[in-house]
C-alpha cells in the first residue's frame, strides 16, 4: 500500500494550481448536488458565520474529505472522493465572483481561485478544477469564462448531460439567492463576508495516496462510515478501475449511458437483480460484499459490463 498523506487545507490553499489541480476521472459518477445541497451547505456556512458577528479569530469551519490520488510534489489530483463539494465551491466562487463590481476583487478570485494565468504566457490558463469529459468543455465555457455566467440561466436544458444540467440549475439557484444575503445586508458586503471566510476559515482533510487501490480503499471505509453514497457507486470505482487504462473512457461512458437511461433508482435496484439472478438463492448478506466475494471474481470487469450489466439494464429499461 502506498504512502498516505493527510492534511489541513483551508480553501484558498486548496484552490491553488501550484499546490493542487484537480480532475475528475472519467470513471467517477456524474456531478449531481441539487439545489438542496448546494442551500444546506450555504446555510452551514452561513450558520457558522454570521455577518456582523465576524472576527479574524473565527474558528475554522470543517467541510468534509476529500480522498486524493496524488503524486508527492505533483499538483495534479484525481478526485476519488469529494468531487461535488469541490465543485459545488467552484460554482459558488464563480458566483461571487460575477457579481462583485469592484474589478481588482473580481481578478484576484479568478486568477488565484477558478484557473491561474501562466506569468510566461498571460494567454495559457491552469483550471483549479477539470470535469469529466465532455462536461469540462461545458465547464470551462459557461463558468470559467466570467462574460458567460449570467448566459446559463437562458441554457435549455432540454438536450444537456445530467452534470450539465445540474450545474446550469445550481448556478441559476445561486444567482436567485444572491447566495443566501440577509435582507438587512448590503449585497456588497455579504460577497465580501462570505468570500473572506469561505477562503480563510473554511477547510478540508486531503487524502492523498499515490495509487487507485490505495485511494479506493480509503474511499470504500469512509463511504462504510455514513457517506451517502450507493453500492452501485462505490461498484462502479471499483469495476472501472480494473478496466485497462486506455479503455476506461469508453467503459465509463457505456455505464454512465445505462444508468441514465434507468435513472439513479432504477439503476441501484438493477444490481439487486443481477445479485439474485447470478447466485439464485435467499441474500443475507449486504450488496457489496456478496457482489465482491460472490460474483466479480467471477468476471473480468470490461466482461462484467458487455455480458452483464449492459444486457440486464437494456432488458429492465424494457420491462419498465
Amino acid at each position: 500500500m502506498s504512502a498516505i498523506t493527510v492534511s489541513n487545507s483551508t480553501i484558498d490553499e486548496l484552490f491553488s494550481t501550484a499546490s493542487y489541480q484537480f480532475r475528475i476521472p472519467d470513471y467517477q459518477r456524474p456531478y449531481s448536488w441539487t439545489e438542496k445541497e448546494v442551500s444546506s451547505l450555504l446555510d452551514d456556512i452561513a450558520s457558522a458565520f454570521p455577518y456582523g458577528e465576524s472576527s479574524e479569530s473565527d474558528e475554522d469551519y470543517f467541510l468534509g474529505s476529500v480522498v486524493l490520488i496524488k503524486k508527492r510534489g505533483n499538483p495534479q489530483a484525481d478526485i476519488v472522493d469529494g468531487q461535488q463539494r469541490i465543485t459545488t465551491l467552484t460554482l459558488i466562487l464563480s458566483v461571487i465572483c460575477h457579481l462583485l463590481t469592484n474589478e481588482t476583487q473580481k481578478s484576484k478570485i479568478r486568477s488565484q481561485l477558478i484557473e491561474t494565468v501562466d506569468f510566461l504566457d498571460e494567454n495559457k490558463k491552469t483550471p483549479v478544477l477539470r470535469l469529466r469529459g465532455s462536461d469540462d468543455k461545458f465547464f470551462s465555457q459557461w463558468i470559467r469564462e466570467e462574460s458567460n455566467l449570467e448566459e446559463i440561466t437562458e441554457v435549455d436544458t432540454f438536450d444537456k448531460s445530467a452534470s450539465e444540467q445540474r450545474i446550469i440549475l445550481n448556478i441559476k439557484y445561486l444567482l436567485e439567492e444572491q447566495l443566501h444575503k440577509p435582507e438587512t445586508v448590503e449585497l456588497s458586503n455579504w460577497l465580501k463576508h462570505l468570500l473572506r471566510k469561505i477562503t480563510r476559515n473554511c477547510y478540508l482533510v486531503t487524502i492523498s495516496t499515490e495509487d487507485f487501490n490505495s485511494a479506493y480503499r480509503i474511499f470504500s471505509t469512509i463511504n462504510s462510515r455514513g457517506l451517502n453514497l450507493k453500492p452501485n457507486d462505490v461498484l462502479k470505482s471499483e469495476i472501472i478501475g480494473k478496466v485497462h487504462p486506455e479503455l476506461r473512457s469508453q467503459y465509463t461512458q457505456i455505464w454512465d449511458i445505462e444508468e441514465s437511461d434507468l435513472g439513479r433508482d432504477d439503476f441501484e435496484r438493477l444490481f439487486f437483480t443481477i445479485r439474485s439472478f447470478l447466485l439464485n438463492k435467499k441474500q443475507y448478506t449486504e450488496l457489496l460484499t456478496s457482489y465482491r466475494k460472490e460474483i466479480l471474481p467471477n468476471f473480468e470487469a470490461t466482461e462484467f459490463i458487455d455480458k452483464i450489466l449492459k444486457p440486464s439494464s437494456q432488458g429492465y429499461f424494457i420491462q419498465k
